[in-house]
């Protein structure tokens, strides 16, 4: 999958996957959320798409 087809869709059901492990998840998404930031300044992800943003 490449970082800019990557949507809102895609993390909750990855966080969600994650249920019967409370709390494993949260260290990975701030690296994912991180990681979509830096794709928006580097021009791979249209600015201000960042996934995990809406993502609860």
């Amino acid at each position: 999958m490449t970082v800019d087809s990557i949507a809102v869709e895609h993390v909750k059901d990855w966080f969600a996957s994650t249920a019967e492990r409370p709390g494993s998840a949260n260290r990975p998404m701030l690296v994912l959320s991180t990681g979509m930031r830096a794709a928006e300044l580097w021009g791979y992800r249209r600015h201000n798409s960042n996934p995990c943003k809406n993502a609860k």
